[in-house]
């Protein structure tokens, strides 16, 4: 039940990704008020951290399913130890932070979204193929 729960999770995950990345590049002012707005309120920061919670337990979960288990459990812990350390932290550092780096990431927009849609693809065929 878990397991299955955990794959189509990561199902979830692999639809956000290509979309994101596609939405990138049809509608990349959209992407980049999304981006900006990280951390921008505590409720952003906590539903932002809510989702990294639950993406990184589901492919930890999943990793003994899905091709590489090594490399995406690995994936699944940093992504959660990651979100355990931003929870730590007030959320305005969190705000500072990503007001500080994701303006100048977005010069890397295509790039973003390419990744993105690739690391997709790589997510699906893991866990399906």
């Amino acid at each position: 039940m878990m397991s299955d729960l955990a794959q189509w999770i990561v199902a979830l995950l692999s639809g956000y990704f290509i979309a994101f990345g596609l939405l990138a590049l049809i509608k990349p002012e959209r992407v980049k008020t999304f981006l900006l707005a990280f951390a921008h309120s505590p409720k952003a920061h906590f539903t932002e951290m809510a989702c990294r919670l639950v993406a990184g337990s589901a492919l930890t979960l999943n990793a003994e399913n899905m091709k590489w288990e090594f490399v995406f459990s690995v994936f699944g812990w940093v992504l959660i130890g990651t979100t355990l350390g931003l929870l730590v932290i007030p959320w305005q550092k969190h705000r500072q932070f990503a007001q500080r780096f994701v303006p100048p990431a977005l010069k890397y927009l295509v790039l973003i979204a390419i990744s993105s849609i690739g690391f997709s693809v790589l997510l699906f065929w893991a866990s399906f193929g």
